[in-house]
């Protein structure tokens, strides 16, 4: 039980749906992830490059890296349509974009692994101008702290308690 308690538990994946109007950074609501990080932790955040959403009609169609008119079939057509300037960031019209509570913005798009640099609740967003004719959503999955390699802290302990429960076995035996 006590071995239990020192060693940090680590959370299985989960997916969630970003929509490009509900989930808007201009006119939509930001999404809530429902997890709560703390600094130090590690995030990682990947959504299927396959995986397509829409700023509108026309070539306005990309995966979560958004509009740079690179985005591969079937997230087409696509074009390059640039950088949108919103809450003091800049990322490209489009891109699948996070922040920490109230804190600064910053790109996931298809791949992140970073270890983030503040605590709080993780919010997701569809980096845009404004929401009236997005379409469509990705699936992002998160994992935070996926590593299982332990800590020396969490080494040491776990000997200590091997050799306790060794010598407990022993003195029974007697």
């Amino acid at each position: 039980l006590g071995l239990a308690a020192s060693v940090p538990a680590i959370a299985a994946p989960i997916d969630v749906d970003v929509f490009a109007m509900q989930n808007s950074s201009t006119g939509g609501v930001a999404l809530d992830t429902g997890l709560d990080l703390v600094a130090g932790d590690r995030l990682i955040s990947s959504v299927d490059p396959l995986d397509c959403w829409s700023a509108g009609a026309a070539n306005r169609i990309s995966n979560a890296n958004g509009l740079d008119g690179l985005s591969p079939p079937p997230c087409q057509p696509t074009g390059d349509f640039g950088f949108h300037s919103q809450d003091g960031e800049m990322f490209r019209f489009g891109a699948l974009v996070g922040r920490i509570d109230a804190g600064d913005w910053f790109l996931l798009g298809t791949s992140f692994d970073a270890i983030v640099n503040a605590t709080g609740r993780l919010f997701l967003v569809y980096w845009d101008s404004n929401n009236f004719d997005n379409f469509g959503s990705v699936t992002a999955r998160l994992d935070v702290n996926p590593s299982t390699v332990p800590t020396p802290a969490g080494l040491l302990l776990l000997g200590t308690a091997l050799l306790a429960l060794g010598a407990s076995r022993r003195a029974r035996r007697r």
